[in-house]
C-alpha cells in the first residue's frame, strides 16, 4: 500500500506497527496544540498530518471543544457554544456521566490498541521509556481535560442553580402584604444572597486558572525531560556503540596475537622434539659415563680412607714414639672391679708424661650398663677428694671400631700439672660442665714414673 506524498510522488506506507506508533505521536500532538507548547516544526509536521489524516483531524476538534468552550467560560463569563458544540452547562447528569464514559472508552481503546501493536512496536527499535512517557502524556491530557469540563458543568450549575433561587425569592422581597392565613400555610422562602455565589464563582475560576497555569507548566516540565532523557538514550547508544566497536578491534587483536603466540609454540615444540630425539642417544652414553664416575668416586673414596687410616697410625705411631722417649713417663693399666673382686669391664691404658701430655685409651667402654646411642664418654681431671671441682680433660671417641677402642689426648700441660687424678663418666651427648654419671676407670697420677 502506497500514500501519496506532498512532492507528487508516492512512499510506501509503514508496518502497522509503525503507523500505530506515528499516528499516537500526532494525536500527542493534537493534545499538545491546545497548551500552546508546540514548537514551530512541531506545528509545521502537525498541519501537514492534519490534512491528510480525518481521525486526527476529528480528535483536534474534540480537544479544542473542550478547551476552547471551558477556558474562556471561565474567564470571561461568555457562552461555551461553538459552531457545532453543545453547551456543556446545559448538560444533565446523565449526559455528563455519558461523557465521562465516552473519554475513559477513548483512553482504554488506544490502551488496548497500543498493547495489540506492542510486540511491532518494540521491533521498530523503540524504547520502552518512549511508551512509558506516552501512556503519562495520555493519562494526563485526560485529567486536563476531564478536570476542565467537570470545572465548567459545576461552574454552570452554580450559576443555574443562584438563578432559580433568586426567581423563587423576588415574589417574597416584594412589599406586599399576604394575608395572614398564607403566611402560616405556606413557610416563607428567604432570598439567597447572589453576591456571595459570584465571590465563590471568581474564587473558583482563580483556583482553576492556577490549576491550569500549574498542568501546563507540569507539560512543558515533562516533555523537557522526555527530550533530555531522549538525548540521553542516544549519546548512551552512541557510546555503546563506540564501545562495541573498540571491544571488536581489541578482540581481533588478541586474536591476531593468540594466533602467531600459537605458531611460535608449536616451533619451539618441534625444535624441542628435535632435540630430545638426538639427546636420546647420548643418554645411554651419559648413563654409562656415569656409572664409571660413580665407581672411579668409590675408589676414590676408599683411597682416601685409606689413606687417612695411614696417617693416623703414623700419628699415633709418633705419639707412641715420643711417649716411649720420654724421661717422665708413667704407664698404668687401669681396671674396674666389681664387689665380688673380679676385674669388671672395661678397662683402659694410661701414658702420662709427667706435667706434659696425656693419653687415654679405654675399651669395651660400649659393654657398660645403661650406655645409649646419646651417651659420651668424658675424661675428668680430679683436684682433691670433692668430685665438683673436676676439670674436663676431654671426650673420648672410637679410634678403632674392630677393637672397640677409644681415645683421648691431652697436652694442656698447665692443666695436667693441677691434678691428681683421672677417671670416665658417661655423659648425655653435649657438653657437661661437671661431672655427673657414675665414675669408671679411675687412675691416680701422683705416682713416680715408671719408664723408662
Amino acid at each position: 500500500m502506497v500514500e501519496n506524498g506532498s512532492n507528487g510522488g508516492a512512499r510506501a506506507v509503514p508496518p502497522n506497527g509503525l503507523h500505530h506508533e506515528r499516528h499516537e505521536e500526532f494525536e500527542e500532538l493534537c493534545a499538545l496544540a491546545t497548551t500552546g507548547a508546540l514548537r514551530a516544526e512541531e506545528r509545521e509536521r502537525l498541519d501537514v498530518h492534519l490534512a491528510k489524516c480525518p481521525e486526527c483531524r476529528e480528535r483536534l476538534t474534540e480537544y479544542e471543544a473542550v478547551v476552547a468552550g471551558a477556558i474562556p467560560r471561565l474567564a470571561s463569563g461568555s457562552s461555551l457554544l461553538m459552531d457545532g458544540v453543545d453547551d456543556p452547562a446545559q448538560w444533565t447528569s446523565e449526559e455528563m456521566a455519558a461523557a465521562e464514559g465516552r473519554l475513559f472508552a477513548r483512553l482504554k481503546e488506544d490502551e488496548q490498541r497500543e498493547g495489540r501493536v506492542r510486540p511491532e512496536h518494540d521491533r521498530s527499535g523503540k524504547t520502552a521509556g518512549d511508551t512509558l512517557w506516552r501512556h503519562l502524556w495520555w493519562q494526563f491530557a485526560a485529567g486536563v481535560l476531564l478536570s476542565g469540563a467537570l470545572g465548567v458543568a459545576l461552574y454552570r450549575t452554580g450559576v443555574r442553580h443562584g438563578s432559580e433561587s433568586a426567581k423563587v425569592a423576588a415574589p417574597v422581597t416584594q412589599p406586599v402584604q399576604q394575608p395572614l392565613q398564607v403566611k402560616s400555610s405556606q413557610p416563607a422562602i428567604a432570598p439567597v444572597p447572589v453576591g456571595p455565589v459570584h465571590s465563590n464563582e471568581d474564587a473558583q475560576v482563580i483556583a482553576l486558572r492556577e490549576q491550569l497555569t500549574a498542568r501546563t507548566a507540569d507539560v512543558a516540565r515533562l516533555q523537557s525531560e522526555r527530550n533530555q532523557l531522549t538525548q540521553q538514550l542516544s549519546e548512551a547508544a552512541k557510546d555503546r556503540s563506540q564501545l562495541s566497536q573498540t571491544n571488536a578491534a581489541q578482540q581481533a587483536a588478541a586474536n591476531q596475537q593468540l594466533q602467531q603466540t600459537q605458531s611460535q609454540l608449536s616451533t619451539v615444540q618441534k625444535k624441542l622434539d628435535a632435540a630430545a630425539s638426538v639427546n636420546l642417544g647420548d643418554s645411554g652414553r651419559l648413563a654409562q659415563l656415569e656409572a664409571k664416575v660413580n665407581d672411579l668416586t668409590a675408589s676414590l673414596h676408599g683411597r682416601d680412607e685409606e689413606l687417612t687410616r695411614e696417617q693416623q697410625i703414623l700419628d699415633h705411631d709418633r705419639d707412641i714414639r715420643d711417649l716411649m722417649g720420654s724421661r717422665d713417663l708413667y704407664i698404668a693399666e687401669v681396671y674396674d672391679v666389681a664387689k665380688t673382686g673380679d676385674t669388671a669391664k672395661p678397662f683402659g691404658r694410661v701414658f702420662y708424661t709427667k706435667a706434659k701430655s696425656l693419653i687415654f685409651y679405654a675399651y669395651d667402654l660400649d659393654q657398660q650398663p645403661g650406655v645409649k646411642d646419646t651417651s659420651t664418654f668424658q675424661v675428668w681431671g680430679r683436684k682433691g677428694p670433692d668430685r665438683d671441682t673436676a676439670v674436663r680433660l676431654g671426650i673420648l671417641y672410637q679410634d678403632n671400631a674392630s677393637k672397640k677402642r677409644w681415645m683421648m689426648k691431652s697436652n694442656d700441660a698447665k692443666t695436667l700439672s693441677g691434678i691428681d687424678a683421672v677417671f670416665v663418666t658417661v655423659e648425655p651427648k653435649g657438653r657437661s660442665q661437671h661431672p655427673s654419671g657414675k665414675p669408671l676407670l679411675f687412675a691416680y697420677l701422683k705416682i713416680e714414673p715408671n719408664h723408662p
